[in-house]
């Protein structure tokens, strides 16, 4: 729980506590490889690292930190609903009374990241 706030450190290298709450008790659909096929179907597991992610977690930490708002621009599909999904479930899960409000412009892109925040906490 405490490395879930505070975050972990090795080395010079430091983990920010979303990112570690993501990356061990954080499961998504993720891609299943195969030597044939690109990729096979999917199934359940927990999110790989991966060093842009890595990076985005310090910036939000950073904004946090500063008092700043999030921005970003993103490609579709580099599984940043899961990463924003999880930024809600984490503090809901470590902080008592914590409440999360999710926004969107429209009703079709809210409802699969919900469904995300949902699956995570039942």
């Amino acid at each position: 729980m405490r490395r879930c706030v505070e975050g972990y450190t090795v080395g010079k290298y430091r983990v920010t506590g979303d990112h570690y709450f993501f990356l061990n008790f954080y499961r998504m659909q993720t891609a299943i490889q195969s030597s044939n096929k690109a990729v096979s179907g999917r199934n359940e597991s927990f999110p790989s690292f991966l060093a842009k992610q890595y990076e985005f977690f310090h910036y939000v930490e950073m904004c946090e930190y500063l008092g700043f708002d999030v921005c970003m621009l993103k490609a579709r599909g580099l599984g940043f609903s899961e990463i924003l999904a999880c930024l809600g479930v984490r503090p809901f899960t470590t902080t008592r009374e914590f409440r999360t409000v999710y926004t969107a412009d429209s009703e079709g892109h809210l409802n699969p990241t919900l469904t995300k925040v949902w699956k995570q906490l039942n």
